[in-house]
């Protein structure tokens, strides 16, 4: 490896380590949703639509941390084939977020519509209020 050849390498585990720390964030933030699930059915109704991108975002940020190691270590052994399965993947994987943000985007006025009228019976049933109360 040449002198030149040495900062592309630092700016790709760079980019791993920004790509790792969004898939921790995504799956943070999908692993507390899928979780605390039980209470948006007594919230939002039953509508499937709303809990598809959960589990979606949920394996897309598992897959982004674990493809952020296997970017890193393809940049570290200097294997062309696994740098281009890499970008495949990652290719793969974005697809995959613009779907999920694309069905977050889409039932977004109906999760928020149910969780406004469903507020309204808050006193009125103890499974809404219990509910609202877990995620709170």
């Amino acid at each position: 490896m040449s002198y030149g050849e040495m900062p592309h390498k630092g700016v790709l585990i760079c980019c791993n380590l920004f790509i790792f720390m969004g898939g921790g964030a995504i799956l943070g933030a999908s692993v507390w949703t899928a979780v605390t699930i039980g209470a948006f059915p007594s919230i939002l109704g039953a509508s499937a639509g709303v809990f598809i991108s959960v589990y979606l975002m949920l394996a897309v940020g598992s897959l982004m941390s674990m493809m952020a190691i296997f970017g890193c270590i393809s940049v570290l052994s200097e294997n062309k084939k696994m740098l281009v399965i890499y970008a495949g993947i990652l290719t793969v994987i974005f697809l995959a977020e613009l779907v999920g943000s694309v069905l977050a985007f889409v039932y977004y006025p109906l999760a928020r519509d149910a969780a406004h009228s469903s507020m309204e019976l808050y006193n009125a049933d103890n499974t809404i209020e219990l509910g609202w109360d877990t995620i709170q």
